[in-house]
């Protein structure tokens, strides 16, 4: 699909398509993953790996590549590495080992949502009701389910 007026499906997007839903079971099958290796390790441990393979990945195809970086550039990705690449994995492993994986996916759709909340508060943007009404419904269900259980 290409804008939002258009309907065609062509190569371009259909591979989009295809990188999309690659990723998509790439992030279903991490938590999953995670759960059971968090039994055998700190989350501390899984984080270094993760992190470290993840470099390993990388580094032919940043090697290869002509790009500069500005100081300021480089400070913003330090900030984006530390706060939901750090912090954010910290917490997220600290929260699989002690919920119910159904429960951790479902809040998990709840991240665009707190997305939308802060491109509002720092960059003035609109959240709109069916944005606010979709984000609740999520946040409600995974409380629903977790009154559910208990």
């Amino acid at each position: 699909l290409g804008s939002e007026n258009s309907y065609s499906l062509n190569s371009t997007s259909f591979l989009g398509y295809i990188y999309i839903t690659l990723a998509i079971l790439g992030w279903g099958i991490s938590p999953v993953i995670a759960k059971i290796l968090l039994k055998h390790c700190s989350s501390e441990t899984l984080m270094f790996f993760r992190f470290f393979f993840g470099a390993l990945c990388l580094i032919p195809f940043v090697l290869f590549q002509n790009f500069t970086l500005s100081l300021e550039s480089q400070g913003i990705i330090f900030l984006i590495a530390l706060v939901p690449g750090f912090l954010g994995l910290k917490f997220y492993y600290k929260g699989l080992k002690t919920t119910l994986i159904q429960k951790v996916a479902l809040l998990e759709l709840s991240h665009p949502f707190f997305s939308l909340i802060l491109s509002s508060l720092f960059f003035g943007l609109q959240l709109t009701f069916v944005q606010f009404i979709g984000g609740s419904l999520i946040i409600t269900s995974a409380l629903i389910l977790d009154l559910k259980k208990n």
